[in-house]
């Protein structure tokens, strides 16, 4: 087995300033309509993320990075393994494995927050306010939480004339800029990122990895990427997903070296 990947099974026994740990974690699917045919979603994943750690999931189409990163937000349930959430050294962790759907729904409020590569936006609802909303549910005024929200719209360079506009009827990248709006907005303790850059052009994406460098210190990443120079940018750490299981593990400079290529 690759010496790194020894070195992170041990580091997994020594929990430390641990944020997350995931041990042994498979999971499968059933495609019904052939006839109960399992496929394979990933095997044997086992890493750990330091809090305040930004980790980089790479590797190529069907790997498993994106259902590696659903069974944490537990959007899929692993068929076997652990995911234990550390809140914090006072609390005892959570299995997300086992958690309950009530007690993942208030992790998802006030712990874990999540971007897609799309946003599925609520029908006739403005941009404003669907950024605005998580500060609402968190007791802000409006007016406040809207302020906010438009401060994440311009410097995202959202057209202002579209901040009371639907998100449905955006461009893909406009979509995708909102998307990462709302979850900055939340400050969620841990943020999941599948691949949030991939529908941006190259001045968008550089000013989302700056706001993304912006709150390594207060918020544990972890993202999944196909642009590598994004990875180098802000990864601590790095994941190689290869055949449905991790094979590789190591700073960006160790796992991507020198070369700026894809």
């Amino acid at each position: 087995m690759n010496t790194n990947l020894e070195k992170n099974r041990f580091e997994h026994e020594q929990p430390g300033n641990n944020h997350l740990e995931i041990c042994n974690l498979n999971k499968t699917f059933t495609v019904h309509v052939s006839g109960g045919k399992q496929i394979m979603g990933f095997e044997d994943v086992s890493f750990n993320v330091k809090r305040g750690e930004f980790l980089a999931i790479i590797g190529g189409s069907g790997s498993g990075k994106s259902s590696l990163l659903k069974c944490i937000y537990r959007t899929y349930i692993p068929d076997s393994g652990l995911i234990l959430y550390h809140p914090g050294p006072e609390y005892q962790p959570t299995d997300l494995t086992a958690a309950t759907d009530h007690m993942i729904l208030n992790m998802r409020r006030s712990e874990i927050g999540y971007v897609s590569q799309l946003l599925y936006a609520v029908p006739r609802v403005t941009a404003l306010d669907v950024i605005a909303e998580p500060l609402l549910m968190r007791g802000m005024d409006q007016a406040g939480a809207r302020d906010i929200a438009a401060n994440y719209l311009a410097r995202l360079c959202i057209p202002e004339d579209l901040w009371d506009a639907y998100p449905s009827t955006f461009s893909g990248g406009e979509r995708q800029r909102v998307n990462i709006a709302r979850a900055l907005v939340a400050s969620s303790n841990m943020l999941l990122l599948d691949e949030p850059t991939s529908a941006l052009d190259p001045a968008s994406t550089a000013i989302v990895v700056e706001m993304l460098r912006e709150v390594k210190l207060k918020t544990t990443m972890i993202g999944i990427f196909h642009d590598l120079s994004v990875v180098r940018e802000v990864a601590d750490r790095v994941i190689v997903m290869k055949n449905n299981r991790m094979i590789k593990t190591g700073t960006p400079g160790e796992i991507l070296g020198s070369s700026t290529g894809d």
